[in-house]
């Protein structure tokens, strides 16, 4: 049967009065031509003032907009009831209060013709409102390219609302209604596993809002029960189950979708998420089941992660501590059995955030980080041939809190060493782990003092060293001043 519609857009509407005609706008602007597309508006009982809204666009656009109403059943129902109303080739989800980029239904277009075999077509989601900028994982697309999330398995696809899906691809899938958290990656995911190409498109933006009163699903899902064993089983459970229905296996893409999302609930102490003792050591149990099935090096390929949250990750998978499987190299490269996963010389482990010099003294005070707890660290500076071991204390200051409490504290240190200024003008830090000795780049905050005379540098720069001097290399061009000056003050000491 041909298609009426090139593109039917379904906009479930709840509570988004505020928001809507914006969120409209950016579908009749579309370059494809609004005539092409079929707009369908579906009222879950929203109790303000959006079903107005609808119903003066709708009676604008007869030719190509439904409006349809119904009891408050939840976002799913919203979706399903769109499904079956739809009549375009592609189908996106839009929610109320977010919007497209103009481009964004002629591109995906343009490519679901050029590509056939293909039945997903994944966009950038960048955040507006509330928080602005890019979404962790739009590091997929730096180019358009094809994919089959059989053999690429980390390009990640959460959302249902940042996609095209064929028409056929829909039929026989419907959001799962009663599911209140990761509908969306359940349903996109339930597709891709039946149909695992998947085309990322680079410039086509869905534009996310992030409210400022923090009352979106996402925003307030860690203070609901139903966030923890209901969506773990239902979501991450099921498509493991699925997957291995299928393939026989738990396919690699899965791990990494689950394991991305596990990250942040590997965050929330289980004393806040306000379960009962019975249903807290069922989702903790849960956890540790769900990372059982996903592979080591999918934990540790995680991108923009910290460390010890992975080692805190497998150290749960393989139910205890895992220290003994960390290494160090003769380059500094820490390794996690055969992958490194740390560069202890380019890596910034010290902060220094007020270095002040006088006639015959060096003071310091900063943080320490290092990437894990481990007695095996030691951090040691050198100024002028005077050396010695830094003494840093914990600190609650961003202390790491996982899932069973804090997992690991940043440690403070307050340095007062005599010095002969004479001697030289070297500067540098050094870190060792299991007996083996680096230089190590520290790290300049914004507010660091050059001494108390001159006052505050407004400069920040990360350090690196050759030969014992000081060299910044930073993306901010003044901070290279920094290393001049303090190179200066060190050499005016001599004089």
């Amino acid at each position: 049967m041909e298609k009426t519609y090139k593109i039917s857009v379904i906009i479930p509407v709840y509570n988004v009065r505020d928001y809507l005609d914006e969120c409209l706008a950016s579908i009749a602007s579309q370059t494809i031509g609004f005539s092409d597309i079929q707009v369908i508006l579906v009222n879950d009982g929203s109790p303000d003032d959006s079903a107005a809204v609808c119903r003066r666009f709708a009676a604008a656009h007869p030719e190509n907009v439904i409006y349809a109403e119904q009891p408050n059943s939840g976002v799913s129902a919203a979706r399903n009831r769109g499904i079956g109303l739809a009549e375009g080739e592609l189908i996106t989800f839009l929610d109320g209060d977010d919007k497209w980029s103009a481009e964004a239904f002629e591109t995906a277009y343009e490519a679901y013709k050029a590509h056939p075999g293909v039945s997903v077509f994944s966009c950038r989601m960048v955040f507006f409102d509330g928080e602005t900028g890019e979404h962790q994982l739009n590091y997929k697309y730096e180019e358009d390219r094809v994919i089959d999330i059989t053999e690429d398995y980390s390009f990640p696809q959460l959302s249902s609302s940042s996609v095209f899906i064929t028409a056929d691809a829909v039929k026989g899938h419907s959001f799962t209604e009663g599911l209140k958290y990761s509908e969306d990656f359940r349903f996109i995911n339930e597709i891709l596993l039946e149909r695992p190409e998947m085309m990322l498109l680079r410039d086509p933006v869905y534009w996310y809002r992030r409210r400022p009163a923090g009352d979106s699903a996402i925003q307030t899902s860690v203070s609901d029960p139903d966030y923890y064993v209901p969506t773990c089983r239902s979501v991450y459970e099921y498509l493991f189950d699925r997957s291995r229905d299928m393939f026989g296996h738990v396919l690699r893409y899965l791990q990494y979708c689950v394991m991305y999302d596990l990250r942040w609930r590997l965050k929330i102490p289980l004393a806040e998420t306000g379960l009962d003792e019975e249903p807290r050591r069922e989702y903790f149990d849960l956890l540790v089941k769900l990372l059982e099935d996903i592979d080591d090096d999918i934990i540790l390929g995680q991108k923009r992660i910290a460390l010890a949250l992975q080692l805190y990750a497998l150290s749960l998978k393989h139910s205890g501590d895992v220290s003994d499987r960390i290494s160090a190299d003769d380059a500094g490269i820490i390794r996690y059995e055969d992958h490194p996963v740390f560069d202890l010389t380019r890596q910034p482990l010290i902060r220094i955030d007020s270095l002040r010099m006088d006639d015959d003294a060096f003071e310091a005070d900063g943080q320490i980080n290092y990437p894990f707890d481990d007695d095996r660290f030691c951090m040691r500076f050198c100024l002028n041939g005077v050396s010695g071991e830094i003494a840093a204390a914990p600190s609650d200051l961003n202390a790491k809190t996982y899932l069973e409490g804090v997992l690991k504290s940043n440690l403070t240190y307050s340095l007062r060493k005599a010095v002969d200024y004479s001697a030289g003008n070297e500067l540098y830090f050094t870190v060792s782990f299991s007996g083996r000795e680096f230089i190590t780049a520290p790290e300049y905050m914004t507010s660091t003092e050059l001494d108390r005379k001159s006052g505050e540098l407004n400069e920040k720069g990360r350090t690196a060293y050759r030969s014992g001097h000081i060299l910044c290399i930073t993306r901010q061009s003044k901070a290279a001043s920094f290393s001049r000056r303090l190179r200066r003050k060190l050499r005016s000491y001599q004089k």
